[in-house]
């Protein structure tokens, strides 16, 4: 029996083989790998478009900083949020906070090393309120982004925010002062009381100057010229002169936090557009920047022998009313060669206020100028405030006087002004008045009646001796003249009313001579009493 039984339909000794052959078509089996793999494709794709970068961002502090709460935001819209806030130390052993923030994807262009962040919460000063809708909402973390530098995911955030905006397009400028005036980062900026830009900083320079950034906005920048003035607009300007009281403000916030004004020269034309690089002096009031600067100064040396109160560094120096110059120092020296004191007022006068007409002789024309009677006196320049000033005249009747010119400036010969003349002669007129004896007079008049009393005696003689028609008028005229002359005996002897009334007139009028003296010496000293009373101050 064999293992296998023959077909019968082969022929005797074969086997039937079986026929192989391969599968066609795609098995269900792989739809489901394939699925799965696109599906995880697509969301490494979606993950890695839609999904921004991380940053870090280097605080002083955390205050008010939360992750998953605190926003990032650029022009009030969420560009990224904070997911982690750590503390971390530095190189020096201190520490500081990092705020870890994924971005926007679209804000990757705009993370360089010139990308700017702070954090913003609500801000109430004197010059402005910012940022109220944060004690609602919650600080948040504003950027300004910048798309110049280096790309960068690492950033250190400002101390405080920029004080300008910087969705508004502008330029920056420098100022130099010696004093900062009241001046700080958020002062406004003024172009004929609008407000067109805010300091920004300042900085204390080596020579003690102190420079001053400010940002004046688009187009106003535009206004701004080489010959364009600047002057500190903060509080109040209060000028008192001949012409009455001027008041001058910007703003009440300019009175409150300070400002600064700028505008062109009255009665020019612009210049050329400023430069960068051009730092412009700041002026401390509108009127010191408009006036016109003299770069020719000389200096002279006054001498005066009269009270200097009143007469201040700065003190105007005029000429016949019109201003020439000013005082640049008051002094005082002890002359031992001369065995006085002597108070040298050094002022500064302007020769290119002059206008020269002709031609001017030459040499020095200072010693004809002295011969014509050219001398300095004192004024008053304010009544109310007690200020003087210093003028040059020409007073013919001047007497002679030496010119000086030995020291290190030439000097000037001065005057005693009329205030001062005034209280020298009710001081020589007090002094007269207390040298006559109060009983001196009486004296004399009572001589004089004694001598009229013994020519009445000789006449009386004669006339016994003289024709009898002529007597008895003449004896009639005696007898008037004694009776005149006895009532006179009467009205100056001693105890009498008249002499009495006679002597307290003297005295009066002796204590009121000295009054007015001391009353003219005092207004000399203190004008403003006139407007203000004794002792009062304005």
């Amino acid at each position: 029996m064999t293992d296998k039984q023959a077909d019968p339909r082969l022929p005797a000794g074969e086997f039937p083989e079986a026929a192989v052959s391969a599968k066609r078509g795609f098995s269900v089996v792989w739809l489901v790998p394939i699925v799965a793999a696109l599906v995880a494709l697509w969301l490494v794709y979606k993950n890695v478009t839609e999904t921004g970068p991380t940053i870090q961002i280097r605080f002083e502090t955390g205050e008010s900083l939360v992750a998953g709460k605190t926003k990032v935001r650029f022009r009030d819209v969420d560009v990224g949020s904070v997911t982690l806030v750590d503390l971390e130390d530095g190189e020096k052993g201190e520490y500081y906070v990092v705020v870890h923030a994924e971005m926007n994807p679209k804000i990757k262009e705009y993370l360089t090393d010139k990308t700017r962040f702070w954090v913003v919460r609500a801000h109430v000063s004197a010059g402005q309120i910012a940022a109220l809708g944060t004690l609602f909402s919650g600080a948040y973390i504003a950027m300004d982004p910048s798309t110049e530098g280096k790309k960068a995911r690492e950033f250190v955030a400002l101390k405080k925010p920029p004080v300008i905006d910087p969705r508004f397009p502008g330029k920056l400028y420098k100022l130099s002062v010696e004093r900062l005036g009241g001046l700080n980062p958020g002062s406004p900026v003024y172009f004929r009381q609008i407000e067109v830009g805010r300091v920004t900083d300042y900085a204390l320079q080596d020579d003690g100057t102190i420079l001053l950034d400010i940002f004046v906005e688009t187009p106003h920048h535009g206004r701004i010229y080489e010959n364009t003035l600047f002057w500190n607009a903060g509080g109040v300007n209060l000028k008192v002169d001949a012409s009455g009281v001027t008041l001058q403000t910007e703003s009440l916030v300019s009175v409150l936090t300070g400002g600064v004004g700028f505008d062109l020269p009255p009665g020019t034309s612009p210049g050329a557009p400023a430069k960068p690089e051009r730092v412009f002096p700041l002026f401390r009031t509108r009127d010191e920047a408009n006036a016109i600067r003299y770069k020719v100064k000389e200096k002279y040396l006054l001498f005066f022998d009269q009270s200097l109160r009143g007469l201040q560094v700065g003190a105007p120096l005029d000429f016949r009313g019109l201003p020439i110059g000013s005082v640049v120092s008051i002094g005082l020296d002890a002359d031992f060669n001369r065995d006085q004191i002597r108070l040298p007022v050094v002022v500064e006068l302007e020769p290119e206020r002059f206008r020269v007409v002709g031609q001017p002789d030459e040499g020095d024309i200072l010693p004809k100028l002295i011969d014509q009677g050219l001398r300095a006196q004192l004024t008053i320049a304010n009544l109310a405030l007690g200020q003087k000033a210093v003028t040059l005249d020409f007073f013919p009747d001047a007497e002679p006087a030496p010119v000086v010119a030995t020291g290190r400036y030439p000097e000037i010969p001065t005057i005693r002004s009329p205030g001062a003349e005034l209280i020298a002669n009710l001081a020589q007129i007090s002094a007269d008045l207390k040298t006559v004896p109060y009983v001196q007079i009486g004296q004399e008049m009572k001589t004089a009646l004694d001598q009229v009393g013994a020519t009445m005696e000789e006449a009386r003689a004669l006339l016994a001796t003289a024709n009898t028609d002529i007597a008895p008028r003449l004896a009639e005229s005696l007898a008037e003249a004694e009776s005149t002359l006895a009532a006179t005996r009467a009205m100056v002897a001693t105890n009498s009313v008249t002499r009495t009334e006679l002597n307290r007139l003297l005295i009066e009028l002796t204590a009121a001579a000295e009054a007015i003296a001391a009353v003219a010496e005092y207004l000399e000293q203190h004008p403003e009493a006139l407007i203000f009373g004794k002792g009062e101050k304005p």
